[in-house]
């Protein structure tokens, strides 16, 4: 069932149907459904100061995840700029 349009809608010069309109909105949320999260964001995923490694190496391979064409130099680079410094894993690292 097809609602009608309120009177001052009615008189619109654009040549537009409504199908177009909505293939037009369903191509643009898809478009942002697929956007990739950029490099930068692993250099700002910081460990909290009550957090756990493991818990933050949790949260962090979820952003290495939603990143795309990273490498394993890449990834591991925005994991010790963001790791807390007193951990003692980050001395293995090094």
């Amino acid at each position: 069932m097809e609602v009608p349009l309120p009177y001052k809608f009615r008189s619109c010069a654009l040549d537009i149907s409504w199908e177009d309109l909505k293939r037009a909105f369903s191509d643009q949320s898809l478009g942002v459904k697929q956007f990739a999260a950029p490099k930068q964001n692993l250099t700002i995923t910081y460990q909290g100061p009550q957090e756990t490694l493991k818990d933050w190496l949790a949260r962090f391979n979820v952003e290495v995840a939603a990143t795309e064409e990273i490498s394993d130099n890449e990834a591991l680079m925005g994991a010790l700029s963001s790791m807390r410094h007193d951990t003692p894993f980050r001395e293995d690292l090094n």
